[in-house]
């Protein structure tokens, strides 16, 4: 299912977002980035668990996140290709971002920003005023890439 498409007068350009919930595979394909996104980019999260065991535990509370009615679990795609993944959910009028995460190949291209555009989008039609997200200190890139929005 489309959510929303962008295309930059460019066929390379075209991204939109797939609901992973209505799928078999589009579930585990956004589980397996999910955990390889988290347990990369903050990999204390593991604590003394294995990757498959935090894998198990993530999953379950990823099913219990996509019964909720505003909950977006999105596998992001470019043209037919899986380029990263977003789960926004909707809380008292905010659009809030738990992951957000695209491939480093399409980084610096545009991709992000127009998933960005689609979120809002996303989050106006289901009656949003405000989105935020939290972003550690030390992530620089991603705070100066919100800030534009």
């Amino acid at each position: 299912m489309i959510i929303d498409a962008f295309n930059k007068n460019r066929s390379n350009m075209k991204v939109y977002l797939e609901d992973c919930k209505k799928t078999a595979f589009s579930w585990e394909v956004f589980l397996k980035m999910s955990v390889d996104y988290i347990t990369t980019y903050w990999p204390s999260v593991l604590k003394n668990k294995t990757k498959t065991d935090f894998q198990k535990e993530y999953e379950k509370k990823l099913k219990k996140q996509s019964e909720e009615k505003f909950r977006g679990l999105f596998l992001i795609k470019n043209n037919s290709k899986i380029i990263g993944i977003a789960n926004v959910y909707l809380k008292e009028n905010i659009l809030y971002i738990a992951e957000f995460f695209i491939d480093k190949k399409y980084r610096r291209k545009g991709f992000g920003s127009n998933v960005l555009k689609i979120l809002i989008r996303w989050g106006k039609s289901n009656v949003v005023s405000f989105f935020g997200q939290m972003v550690e200190k030390k992530s620089s890139f991603n705070l100066d890439f919100l800030l534009k929005y």
